[in-house]
């Protein structure tokens, strides 16, 4: 080669990029530089026995000629590029340029220089793919992104983004004020806080709606700075939070509503009640349903009486009353314009008239209602006050025979002994309790057949609490379950100490609550008291009143029932103080029934009462049951229960309830 020549081919030996020349011809390779050995691995001897086709194997689009447009082209996807092969077997991405020809050694040849964009569409190529992720991504989770340079008026945003905020895919930079202008008018605050960040190029993170074409989406808004060597940055991302927002004001209307009546539950009462500053007139009722059965309900109808008494009482109420639950079977009603003590009386009596005829529900579920109430007829006060005092009425029906109960002042010091009983009831060391038994009498032998214990409580602070205070107290709180779990400790360590011969083995008859029963935990607690005191479960008597064992139908009863497979006895206690219905004696698992000393003592005056004993018998016989009179005070009231085939008595005309020594001192001496 001359002068030119060596010019050229020393250019051609000290480039850093991979070249040689080619016989255009014979596509046989001339000549090739230290770069192009070292990158495709061929010894420079064996690369010259080689052509062009010996490392380019694969059918390749045509090269373009420009190596600009190559480059643009590869990495804009347009072109898959040329592929060569090293010697390790191994392919190259590349983009060649190739002169025109040119003699060469006395050939027609042509040189190309070879640009190795193999990392560069590997890099191409990862960022599409990580694009088209985040593209998906977007789509999947409601997610746009956006940024913005300082001083911008536009933002450019994703496609999300764009779809979003109802704009062209063409169209990526938007407006600032052109988004600003789609936020709620109610948002305007946050669309100004938006407003100033992007000005003064500070983070933020506001939530807002939007509005297109009428439709009100939520949109969460986060902006972060970021800085590289062209400086400061805004970067956002901006998310449909739509569905979340409505989820969270769906699960907050749920966690208001009771779930089996769905009207407001207990805990939306309170807030209800907490502010509500009601007017004059306005009336609270406090409603409380007692379950009776005409025939046995099955447990899964339970949440269908609830819905049916509800929907009773609130057709009962006036039309603008607001229901609420507040416990399980007692409803509150706020009623504005009621007036007067008069008329509110009028509609509590209303709601009761309103459950004379069974729900018809299966055979028919008969509801009791009892109401209390209390009106702000004086002056306007608060609706918690009301309330308060609507719940203290309730709580005073039915001791005196009364279901329907408006408040009055003295109830309010009522209300407050009962607090102080409480409050000191769960305070007490068990050294304040104690317990009395007193002896139930057969009318055939004369024999002590069964002891009933009975908690007194003298406290240091109040001095001796009658039962009749403060068992009413404890049931109301629930507190009365660990009363109970206490008696049943106590009552079987006195009967172990008291060492009876089996043929001087009285039972031993317990109370149990409403509470007790309803957990799985008392045939554990019973079983635990017989292996610690070494007494028999068929020592012992279970006495539940009526409203317990009728409220606690389904899982109670199979509890019950599993109680008497272990040899117990279940006791009617109190019967004609409930319900009394005589429906249901013989659909209870029962081995006794006790008849209420009302019952007992309105004997002698009441025609209709004595008719009720003389069937109350007759049916518990019919069914295997034991009757024991209860309040015996006379012997007439003995005789006469004897003369109508009760099996036994129990009362003042028997025995005072005593300590523990003193029964165990009679009973040693055959009482």
């Amino acid at each position: 080669m001359g002068e030119r020549n060596r010019s050229e081919t020393f250019s051609f030996s000290e480039s850093v990029l991979p070249a040689w020349v080619y016989d255009v011809q014979t596509l046989a390779f001339l000549a090739v530089n230290d770069a192009a050995v070292r990158r495709y691995g061929y010894a420079r001897e064996r690369f010259l026995r080689m052509t062009v086709s010996d490392i380019h194997p694969h059918e390749d689009p045509p090269e373009p000629t420009d190596i600009v447009t190559g480059a643009i082209d590869e990495l804009s996807g347009r072109h898959a590029g040329a592929r060569h092969r090293t010697a390790a077997g191994h392919d190259l991405f590349v983009r060649t340029a190739t002169s025109d020809p040119l003699p060469f050694e006395g050939r027609e040849a042509r040189i190309t220089i070879v640009f190795d964009v193999t990392e560069w569409r590997t890099a191409y190529r990862r960022l599409s793919a990580s694009l088209a992720m985040l593209r998906h991504a977007e789509a999947l989770t409601g997610l746009g992104s956006w940024m913005l340079e300082p001083g911008a008026g536009s933002l450019e945003g994703s496609d999300a983004m764009l779809e979003m905020f109802g704009t062209s895919p063409g169209e990526r930079r938007i407006p600032v004020a052109a988004l600003l202008s789609l936020v709620h008018p109610d948002d305007a605050r946050a669309a100004v806080t938006m407003r100033d960040a992007i000005a003064a190029l500070q983070p933020f993170d506001a939530e807002y709606r939007i509005v297109l074409s009428e439709v009100v989406r939520w949109c969460r808004s986060r902006a972060r700075i970021i800085e590289d060597d062209t400086g400061p940055r805004m970067i956002g991302t901006v998310l449909d939070v739509t569905d979340r927002i409505r989820n969270e004001e769906r699960l907050q209307e749920l966690a208001r509503l009771d779930p089996v009546v769905g009207i407001p539950n207990r805990a939306a009462l309170a807030v209800a009640f907490a502010d509500a500053a009601p007017a004059l007139g306005t009336a609270v009722f406090a409603i409380r349903l007692d379950y009776a059965i005409v025939h046995q309900i099955e447990t899964g109808l339970a949440d269908a009486v609830a819905q049916a008494a509800a929907a009773v009482i609130r057709d009962a109420l006036p039309a603008a009353s607001s229901m609420f639950v507040h416990s399980t079977d007692v409803f509150v009603a706020l009623c504005p314009s009621v007036g007067s003590i008069f008329s509110a009386r009028g509609c509590a009596e209303l709601v009761v008239a309103a459950f004379i005829a069974p729900l018809p529900i299966n055979d028919g579920v008969v509801v009791n209602a009892r109401v209390g109430f209390d009106v702000a007829t004086d002056e306007p006060r608060p609706a918690s006050e009301l309330l308060a005092h609507a719940l203290t009425a309730l709580h005073r029906t039915g001791r005196y025979g009364s279901i329907v109960c408006p408040f009055t002042p003295d109830m309010q010091q009522e209300a407050r002994r009962a607090d102080a009983i409480d409050r000191h009831l769960r305070a007490a060391p068990i050294s304040e309790f104690s317990l009395v038994y007193q002896p139930v009498i057969s009318l055939e032998t004369r024999h002590v057949i069964g002891v009933e214990a009975l908690l007194r409580w003298t406290s240091a602070e109040l001095g001796s609490v009658s039962p009749a205070e403060f068992i009413p107290v404890a049931e109301r709180s629930g507190f009365i379950a660990t009363l109970g779990t206490r008696v049943l400790r106590m009552a079987t360590e006195d009967y172990a100490g008291w060492h009876l011969a089996d043929g001087q083995r009285p039972k031993l008859m317990i109370n149990v609550s409403a509470h007790q029963l309803r957990s799985p935990a008392l045939l554990a607690e019973l079983i635990g008291a017989v292996d610690r005191t070494g007494i028999s479960m068929t020592d012992i008597d279970l006495e539940l009143t009526e409203t317990a064992m009728i409220e606690q139908l389904g899982a109670g009863v199979e509890r019950l029932n599993a109680l008497r497979g272990r040899g117990v006895r279940i006791c009617l206690d109190d019967f004609g103080m409930g319900y009394s219905s005589l429906n249901y004696l013989a659909e209870l698992p029962l081995d006794v029934v006790k008849i209420d000393r009302s019952f007992v003592s309105g004997m002698r005056t009441d025609p209709i009462k004595g008719a009720v004993v003389h069937s109350v018998i007759e049916l518990a016989h019919e069914i295997g049951a034991t009757v024991i009179g209860e309040g015996v005070e006379q012997r007439s009231e003995a005789e006469r229960l004897r003369r109508l085939h009760c099996d036994a008595i129990q009362g003042y005309w028997v025995a005072r309830p005593m300590p523990p020594e003193a029964i165990r001192t009679r009973l040693a001496a055959g009482f």
